[in-house]
């Protein structure tokens, strides 16, 4: 592949990967601003007692859509193979850590092992792409 089409691949993706988290650091602020408001105005009444736990839920998808941003690079490389070993693990882990977490701490341990799946699953991408971008 062209090596200075890879490096504007690879600046576009870490800037779109970049964006991503800091929109979800944004959005954790205003879930945890507003995650009264936004239970009462759309959420059933008998589920606004655990509206605190939207900050976490909202880190937990701004994770893993980073995760899967910075996972475009690999494939803009054509190493999808590659992310064989994370989604795989990282799945597996993400439904022993469910099972534990609603059987131990119920809705909120759910909450927990989904904020950790997901930053599992982004740590090793990031780490996974950052590792490839090097050798680029």
């Amino acid at each position: 592949m062209d090596e200075s089409r890879m490096r504007r691949i690879y600046t576009i993706n870490w800037q779109l990967t970049m964006v991503t988290l800091i929109l979800t650091g944004i959005s954790i602020l205003l879930a945890f601003v507003f995650h009264g408001f936004i239970f009462r105005w759309l959420v059933a009444p008998e589920y606004r007692d655990i509206s605190w736990l939207l900050p976490g839920m909202v880190l937990a998808g701004g994770l893993f859509a980073t995760g899967q941003f910075a996972s475009l690079y690999l494939m803009s490389e054509n190493k999808s193979m590659s992310l064989i070993g994370p989604k795989v693990v990282t799945a597996v882990a993400g439904v022993l850590l469910n099972v534990a977490g609603a059987r131990l701490y119920g809705i909120a341990g759910v909450v927990a092992a989904i904020v950790t799946f997901s930053g599992l699953y982004f740590l090793w991408i990031y780490f996974l792409a950052r590792g490839r971008q090097k050798a680029v």
